[in-house]
């Protein structure tokens, strides 16, 4: 175990001490429920560890349309998971032993040791002294968003109070999948199932968007719609 693995790990264990173990009432999972004083909103905030509702959006997309290239599988330090990655970054940003300037060397050291592994983060164009940049980033990992939407949506979406979801579903590319999706959705079901609807539970970059469009517009000419 290298000393970044074992510092995260050690961490997450740390925390979990100080918190009260609750099961979520949704999915039945087990987790410590650590509480944070928020000083912005006035109110404590409970960081839950490891958080039951962890799940990556694009990989379950991908899976449900068998589509390709649209979310990012990325090397993790040995011993790590991606839920161990998301829950490093929530403590680090929480955490009010540490000075900001502290929390920002350990997400820069995680970075680093991410892009070792993955060449292809190399790409993602931001400022080293951006913090909320570098914890999107890691959170991004963890989900396992591409470097196109990571980068997508550092650059447009880290500052300021636009909605990136209302944005992305706004824009040219968006409605050209809608399109498409609705006429490929057509072809997977029997006239008596219901209408599926186009669900991206996460901020798709125009590229993953095209991408996303051009593989169901190869896949729909290949079948024979039911309906016929």
């Amino acid at each position: 175990m290298d000393d970044l693995t074992q510092e995260i790990l050690e961490t997450i264990a740390a925390f979990q001490k100080k918190g009260r173990k609750k099961t979520c009432p949704l999915s039945g999972k087990k987790y410590i429920g650590v509480k944070f004083y928020e000083p912005a909103a006035k109110q404590y905030i409970e960081v839950r560890v490891p958080d039951p509702d962890f799940w990556q959006p694009a990989v379950s997309f991908e899976n449900e349309y068998r589509l390709q290239g649209v979310a990012q599988q990325y090397r993790l330090p040995k011993g790590l998971s991606a839920v161990d990655l998301e829950t490093y970054a929530v403590l680090l940003s929480c955490r009010k032993d540490l000075a900001a300037e502290q929390c920002h060397d350990k997400m820069t050291d995680l970075w680093s040791a991410l892009i070792a592994r993955n060449p292809t983060l190399k790409k993602i164009d931001f400022s080293p002294e951006d913090s909320a940049a570098l914890f999107k980033m890691i959170m991004g990992v963890a989900s396992a968003f591409n470097a196109d939407d990571i980068q997508y949506f550092i650059r447009n979406f880290i500052s300021g109070t636009e909605n990136p979801e209302l944005k992305m579903c706004a824009s040219p590319e968006y409605k050209k999948l809608e399109t498409v999706f609705n006429r490929y959705a057509s072809n997977q079901k029997s006239p008596a199932a219901p209408k599926r609807e186009l669900r991206l539970s996460w901020v798709a970059s125009p590229l993953t968007l095209r991408l996303i469009r051009h593989q169901m517009m190869k896949r729909r000419a290949a079948q024979p719609s039911l309906n016929n």
